[in-house]
């Protein structure tokens, strides 16, 4: 069976800088395949920067849904201020 779903957590957490650009180019690749990836982060620079859509939840319901248009006009205060 082939892979379609990632599922990240904190994929660079502790990384060098190097790495995280590999990593991110990894995911990027595996996501223009057509495939879904669902990560979560605690750096929401990497949020920002990788994401086509950001779901915030609370209470294991969708509080809040940023699609990708809104998501470029935003910089990590805009997000911080939606949790």
């Amino acid at each position: 069976n082939e892979l379609k779903i990632l599922l990240l957590d904190d994929p660079c957490a502790g990384i060098d800088i190097n790495s995280k650009i590999d990593i991110f180019k990894s995911i990027s690749d595996f996501s223009e395949s057509g495939k879904g990836v669902i990560l979560v982060s605690s750096e929401l620079s990497e949020l920002l920067e990788n994401c086509d859509r950001i779901l915030i939840l609370k209470d294991g319901k969708i509080k809040t849904e940023i699609g990708h248009a809104d998501i470029k006009k935003m910089n990590e205060e805009d997000l911080l201020k939606l949790l």
